[in-house]
C-alpha cells in the first residue's frame, strides 16, 4: 500500500495516470527499516510482525511483547512472537543499503515523474524524510510545476489522531485535506477550474500556524552550528553540558557504560508505535548514567528551523562495532521538555550506508548523523537540547555491540561509550538550517 507504487505508475504510465495524491511515500525503502545499520524496532519489528500476525503478537502486556523481542540473538524474535520467522535472514543480514531494498530501482527512476502531483505528510512520519528527499529531487526536475505538499504537524496517521502531550489549535488533518485533494483531481481529470493550491503548505509548531510558500523548504537560510561544551559533566547532567555558538575553549570527554540488557525507553517521535508516535513530553535523560545531555541557554530572539538538520558525533568505544543515537529537544520557559528529532548510527556505518567499514577499538571518529528537515519557530525564552546515548526503544532496537551480522548474535557485550567536545572537528556538534 505505500506510495511509492502509486509515484513509479506516474512514470511508468503516464498515458494512464493523469494525476496522482501521494502519501507514505519514499523511494528510500532501506532508511524506513534501518536507521544507518540499526534496525528500527518499530517498523523493522513490531510493526512486520504484526503485519504477517496480529493476533500473535497480542501479548497480555507491552512488557511481555518487548521481552520477547529484545531477548539475543535479536533474528530470533519473530520465532518467539509469532511463532514462525517472517523476517528472513536476507533482511536481517543486509544492514547495508542493497537492491534487496530497493527491488533493483534506483530513486532516480522514482522521480522522473511529471505527472500532477499532491502530496501529504506530518512533521513527525517516519516516513517523512524520505518523502521531503523525493519531493526535493522532483521540484528539483520541474521547478514546482504542477506540485503541491502539505505538511501538518501529525505523526503516520495524518492528523487522525490526537496527541496527549502537546495540542495544536487548527491543525488540520486528512479528513480536513479531502475538499483539496478533490478540487485537485476535479481541475486535472475533468477540466474544471484550477483550485490555485499553493506548492507548498505547512505547520509552523512554534506559531501554531499554517503558511503557503512557493516551495516546502527556501533558498534563503543559513546554517547556524551550536557547539557540545563540557561533555564530562554531561554525563547524567552534572550539571547539563552547554551548547554554544561558541567553541569549547578546550577538550573534554564524557563517558558512559552502554548495557544492550538495559534499554531506555523513549516517549514520542517520528514512530510508528500508536501510544507515544509525534511530539510529546520528553523523558528526563539525567536520570541515569548513561546519557549525555547539552542544552543551550534560553533564546534572545525567535529563531526558525528551515531546513536540514544534523548532529556530529566525536566519539570512540572500546568495541568493534556499536551504536550511538542522537536526540533533538526543545524546553519551555517553565522546564517542560517536548521531542523534536531523533537519529542514529553505527560506527560501521559512518562512511555510509552501501559498505560497512571497519573500526578500531579506541579510534575517534566522526558521525555525522542526518536528522529529519523540519520548519519551526523556536521562541524567545525556549531552549535546544541534545541527547547522545545508545539506546532508545521502540526507535532502534537494542546493538549487542559486536561486528559482522550482530542480529544473530546471542551474547551481547558492554561497551564503554566516549563522547568528545572539543574545537574545529574535533567535538560534537548540532547543525541547524535557520531562516535568514
Amino acid at each position: 500500500y505505500l506510495g511509492i507504487t502509486a509515484l513509479l505508475n506516474t512514470v511508468e504510465r503516464p498515458d494512464l495516470v493523469k494525476a496522482a495524491f501521494l502519501a507514505v511515500v519514499r523511494s528510500d525503502v532501506y532508511a524506513a527499516a534501518y536507521e544507518h545499520g540499526i534496525i528500527r524496532a518499530d517498523v523493522g519489528g513490531t510493526w512486520a510482525l504484526l503485519m504477517h500476525d496480529p493476533d500473535a503478537m497480542n501479548f497480555p502486556t507491552d512488557e511481555e511483547r518487548d521481552e520477547a523481542l529484545l531477548k539475543f540473538p535479536l533474528a530470533e524474535g519473530d520465532k518467539r512472537t509469532v511463532g514462525s520467522t517472517p523476517l528472513d535472514d536476507p533482511f536481517l543480514e543486509n544492514g547495508e543499503e542493497t537492491r534487496l531494498f530497493l527491488d533493483q530501482l534506483e530513486p532516480e527512476e522514482y522521480w522522473a515523474t511529471d505527472v500532477p502531483l499532491m502530496m501529504f505528510t506530518g512533521w513527525f512520519d517516519f516516513m517523512a524524510r524520505g518523502q521531503f528527499n523525493d519531493w526535493n529531487q522532483i521540484y528539483a526536475r520541474r521547478k514546482g510545476d504542477n506540485m503541491h505538499i502539505t505538511v501538518g504537524p501529525w505523526p503516520h496517521l495524518m492528523g487522525t489522531i490526537s496527541f496527549d502531550d502537546y495540542v495544536f489549535s487548527d491543525a488540520g488533518g486528512l479528513p480536513f485535506e479531502l475538499d483539496e485533494m478533490m478540487a485537485f483531481f476535479d481541475h486535472h481529470l475533468k477540466g474544471a477550474a484550477d483550485p490555485g493550491l499553493p506548492v507548498a503548505r505547512y505547520y509552523d509548531g512554534g506559531t501554531e500556524t499554517w503558511a503557503d510558500a512557493s516551495r516546502l523548504f527556501p533558498d534563503d537560510t543559513k546554517e547556524l552550528v551550536f557547539y557540545a561544551n563540557g561533555a564530562s559533566d554531561a554525563v547524567g547532567c552534572k550539571p547539563k553540558g552547554l551548547l554554544s555558538q561558541s567553541q569549547p575553549a578546550a577538550e573534554s570527554v564524557g563517558q558512559y557504560v552502554y548495557d544492550p540488557n538495559q534499554v531506555i525507553r523513549i516517549n514520542g517521535g517520528a514512530l510508528l508505535d500508536l501510544e507515544i508516535m509525534g511530539i510529546r513530553e520528553e523523558i528526563n535523560w539525567c536520570a541515569g548514567n548513561d546519557a549525555l545531555v547539552f542544552e543551550t541557554a534560553p533564546l534572545t530572539t525567535d529563531l526558525t528551523l528551515a531546513g536540514p538538520i544534523s548532529a556530529s558525533l566525536r566519539v570512540a568505544s572500546d568495541v568493534q562495532d556499536t551504536v550511538f543515537v542522537t536526540r533533538l529537544y526543545m524546553v519551555e520557559p517553565d522546564g517542560t521538555a517536548f521531542n523534536l528529532r531523533e537519529g542514529a548510527m553505527l560506527l560501521s556505518h559512518r562512511d555510509g550506508d552501501r559498505a560497512k567499514v571497519d573500526y578500531t577499538p579506541g579510534e575517534q571518529v566522526t558521525l555525522d548523523i542526518p536528522l529529519t528537515p523540519l520548519r519551526w519557530t523556536l521562541k524567545a525564552g525556549q531552549k535546544l537540547g541534545l541527547v547522545v546515548a545508545s539506546t532508545a526503544y521502540p526507535f532502534i532496537v537494542p546493538h549487542p555491540n559486536t561486528a559482522g551480522n550482530w542480529q544473530f548474535a546471542d551474547t551481547p557485550k558492554l561497551a564503554n561509550q566516549q563522547v568528545f567536545t572539543g574545537t574545529g572537528s574535533n567535538g560534537t556538534r548540532l547543525q541547524l538550517t535557520v531562516a535568514d
